[in-house]
Formats: C-alpha cells, structure tokens, sequence
C-alpha cells in the first residue's frame, strides 16, 4: 500500500511540473505549449480597394472621368499624371473613335501607366 501511495504523489508531481509543458496534459489550465512560439510576420502587402480603379470615358473625340464634364483627351490625360501608376484604368471607347481611343491609350502608356483595359464593344 506504501508503495502504491508513493507512486501516486509521483505521479501527480509529474503532471503537476511536466502539465503546462505538453498539450491537454495535466492540470496546466491551458492546452499550449509553455514556451511561446514567435507570431507570424504582418502581411505588409496593401489591401486592394475598388478605388484603385481609374474609370474614363471616351465620346467622340473627348474624353470624361466618371461622370466630369467631356475634354479633350490630352488634356484628361495631363490631369491623370499625379495619379498612382499602380492604379488600374479603365476606359469604356464604345462611344469614341478609333483615333481618339487609341491616343488615349498611348498618351497612359506613356505617363507610365501600365494596366489599362480598353473597352470598345
């Protein structure tokens, strides 16, 4: 019976040192490991918004953004040089013409925008 009683307070010395050391073992009171594992980095990439979308319009020979008065095209253009380069442009030509539409396209190209989906259907 001694011996049955010594083994029982080792036992339960044991769980009680070894229970915050192992998962769902013992009395610990938590169910994880008692060293801290380091916290996973942030994302640091930006999350993307509907803003990031630059809608033009073409009409005829001019050009709007959304719902701005019509302009001359260059001039649209001009205006969208302190804009992000990253931003994503979109341009509805089923309204404008060839010429007008791709001058458009070119003129973005070359202020550096690099995604600009033209729609002409």
């Amino acid at each position: 019976m001694f011996g049955l009683g010594l083994l029982a307070a080792i036992v339960a010395l044991a769980i009680l040192y070894f229970g915050n050391c192992v998962p769902g073992f013992g009395a610990g009171g938590t169910s994880s490991p008692a060293t801290d594992a380091p916290a996973a980095p942030k994302s640091v990439a930006a999350p993307v918004e509907a803003t990031d979308t630059i809608p033009l319009s073409v009409d005829g020979e001019r050009c709007r953004r959304d719902s701005d008065a019509l302009q001359p095209c260059a001039e649209l253009c001009a205006a969208l040089a302190g804009e992000a380069k990253t931003r994503k442009i979109l341009v509805d030509g089923t309204l404008g013409t060839h010429a007008a539409v791709d001058g458009l396209r070119r003129c973005l190209g070359e202020q550096g925008f690099r995604d600009v989906v033209v729609r002409a259907e």
